[in-house]
């Protein structure tokens, strides 16, 4: 059973899928995407997945909305965006050495932080532009 933080990375992770899918006007079921993500059927999972899709007219107008009046910071942005690439490249360094020499602390590795990583960069140029 997974945690609550491991099931919003997933829910990133879909609906970042289908973002993707959509600009690119690729067909797809967001059962069989949540499928591939989960071994076993979770609703809070597809309720939050569904949820999102349908109602993404109106969370996009809110999150307009709110960073209307924001102007944005660009040397703290570049600096965060430096700050992330450099945070995933450390940790892959770190990734590659720890099997090349011991047996990895966790599970569940991290590998999937680097693919959080980079799907909140992407986000975060998203929002920016």
């Amino acid at each position: 059973m997974k945690n609550r933080s491991e099931l919003r990375e997933i829910i990133m992770k879909v609906i970042y899928q289908t973002y993707i899918l959509d600009k690119t006007k690729n067909n797809y079921d967001v059962d069989d995407l949540i499928k591939e993500q989960l071994e076993v059927e979770n609703d809070y999972v597809r309720d939050c997945i569904n949820g999102i899709i349908k109602n993404q007219k109106e969370i996009n107008k809110l999150a307009r909305q709110a960073i209307q009046n924001i102007v944005p910071d660009r040397e703290a942005i570049d600096t965060s965006i430096d700050n992330i690439l450099e945070n995933a490249s450390n940790n892959g360094a770190q990734i590659n050495e720890r099997r090349l020499t011991e047996k990895p602390a966790f599970g569940f590795g991290a590998e999937g932080n680097i693919s959080l990583l980079i799907i909140l960069l992407l986000i975060l140029i998203l929002i920016v532009i």
